[in-house]
């Protein structure tokens, strides 16, 4: 090999390891591949591209500029046919310019004649060295045009070409080394923005209180750093899911989730198959896998047009991700349609796996707080508010009342004779009473009516809207419900007293809650002073005095 070729693969070389612009390197290996340094005057890189297409991307010499040759573009299977039937120098392959498949390739893959330099050389032959440029698979050719002479190439030249081709080969090499290496650190730092976004909103969501709060809070933050436009949370509730939140879905849609109810779990059960398991999550994609109409309809399918991309989300496509306390389901985060249209990384999944962890263990403290609250709150027999609760609830309950003028009556029922029942059949013979006397005070209220267990065989009511005939046939409801319910449920005959008293009606001196108790505490009292198993109702004046209604 002359000196000067030596000297110029030498440059080149030095080039690559320096790692300049992939560019730079090229421009500099196309000017090697020309006269005088072979026998060629011109030379071209295409280069193959992700549509499967070479084009030409740098030119030396007298070809036309890579910008009006963009337009030839030579498909993979194409090349393959034209390595077939070239005839090999070495490393170099040369098709000559009459072949027939050429005819076919001028037309298809829009390659030029250029002008011969030189009489007899046909200007539609085509020379080429195949530059490999990762794995061993051809990521560019190298074309030669334009001999300046028809002596044909010897051995020293044709090994000079396989070297230049094979440090191209190199700098392609390691442009998509930097190429992948600059795609990780973006996709490393939108992870870390996402997982810092999702840390963040597990800060938030451990401290929120109220259940809902919780999990409105999480969903908001999937779809904020976590990636999703759109997301659900489910609750699990015996074997259905049912929806709790959402984020992201159209208000209106979003009322609709709600009234379809409760989803089974084994129709669920057809986005959470094993075999669609990614981590600990199920990654749905329709084109494998059918979707039940029924379920389509429940999940709400954004409605979006299919992308022939394989690679790309569909609208029926879904990632599910459990919430888990101890390996117990509590729920599913359900989320669809990514920001950037495709589908998620383990990585992203595993971000959002952690966080779905932090939000988990935010169910179950709000639901131990929320179960020791209802402990405290509720009485443990007949599950009705405690008279702590009471006394608290029904004074905010009277002020609101007042504040809208609606008409208010406090309900005090006492069962008669309690104490005999419970000696003569036995304690558990009177919790029965106790719970049967429960259900039948409910059944007779509304459910913006408050009720509760005073203590003992006593119970209290606050009732709002009532008028005083209606407060005369509630009394006489309660009673009668009470007896029937007991004998139904126990077997026993009992009875229950009634006392019901109404707030005079008055934008002043309005009476507070321990003044209307004491008021049916009086009506009561009348009612067992008159022989019991009765109801009996009274006013309370302005003026503080109670007036009996016969």
């Amino acid at each position: 090999m002359t000196a000067r070729r030596f000297a110029e693969l030498a440059a080149i070389a030095g080039e690559v390891l320096a790692r300049p612009t992939t560019d730079t390197v090229l421009d500099r290996a196309l000017c090697a591949a020309i006269a005088p340094l072979t026998s060629f005057a011109s030379a071209g890189l295409a280069s193959l591209e992700g549509d499967g297409y070479f084009r030409v991307t740098h030119v030396a010499g007298r070809l036309t500029s890579a910008r009006e040759l963009r337009e030839i573009a030579l498909a993979r299977s194409d090349l393959d046919r034209l390595v077939a039937v070239a005839r090999r120098i070495g490393s170099l392959h040369v098709v000559d310019g009459d072949h027939p498949l050429l005819d076919e390739l001028l037309a298809k893959a829009a390659i030029r004649e250029t002008e011969s330099l030189v009489e007899g050389w046909n200007p539609a032959t085509l020379t080429f060295e195949l530059v490999e440029s990762w794995e061993q698979e051809v990521g560019a050719i190298l074309f030669l045009d334009q001999p300046v002479s028809l002596g044909g190439l010897d051995a020293e030249e044709v090994g000079y070409l396989d070297v230049l081709a094979q440090l191209v080969g190199l700098a392609l090499v390691q442009e998509h080394l930097r190429s992948r290496v600059s795609a990780q650190v973006r996709i490393l730092e939108a992870e870390r923005a996402r997982l810092a976004g999702l840390l963040a909103a597990s800060g938030d969501v451990q401290r929120r209180t109220a259940l809902l709060e919780v999990l409105q809070t999480a969903a908001d933050a999937v779809t904020t750093a976590g990636g999703f436009a759109r997301a659900a949370i489910y609750l699990r509730e015996g074997d259905s899911l049912v929806l709790a939140v959402t984020s992201g879905v159209d208000p209106v849609e979003a009322e609709r989730l709600h009234t379809e109810g409760p989803i089974p779990l084994s129709l669920f059960a057809a986005v959470m198959a094993p075999q669609m398991r990614i981590s600990r999550s199920y990654l749905f994609r329709h084109r494998a896998y059918p979707l039940h109409p029924d379920l389509a309809r429940r999940m709400s399918v954004p409605v979006a047009e299919h992308v022939a991309d394989d690679d790309a989300w569909q609208p029926e496509d879904t990632l599910s991700i459990p919430l888990l306390e101890d390996e117990r389901l509590l729920g599913v985060i359900s989320v669809d349609n990514p920001v950037d249209g495709r589908y998620p990384d383990l990585g992203q999944i595993q971000a959002l796996e952690f966080f779905a962890d932090q939000a988990a263990i935010a169910v179950g403290q709000v639901r131990a707080t929320e179960e020791l609250r209802r402990y405290a709150e509720t009485d443990a027999l007949t599950a009705l508010a405690n008279r702590r609760t009471f006394e608290a609830s029904g004074a905010e309950a009277l002020h609101d009342a007042q504040v809208e003028g609606r008409a208010v009556a406090v309900v005090f029922v006492d069962l008669d004779h309690f104490k005999a029942l419970n000696d003569e059949y036995g304690h558990l013979a009177g919790d029965l009473a106790l719970r049967a006397s429960a259900e039948a005070l409910r059944s007779c209220l509304r459910a913006r009516d408050l009720v509760a267990r005073w203590g003992g065989e006593e119970f209290v009511a606050l009732v709002t809207d009532v008028e005083l005939e209606w407060a005369r046939q509630l009394g006489e409801a309660i009673r009668a419900s009470i007896a029937s319910s007991v004998r139904a449920e126990v077997g026993v005959e009992a009875s229950a007293s009634v006392g019901v008293a109404l707030a005079e009606s008055a934008e002043t001196d309005a009476p507070d809650l321990r003044a209307l108790l004491a008021a049916a505490d009086v009506a009561l009292y009348l009612a067992k002073q008159r022989g019991r198993d009765r109801s009996e109702v009274v006013v309370r004046r302005q003026d503080g005095t109670v007036r009996h209604v016969p």
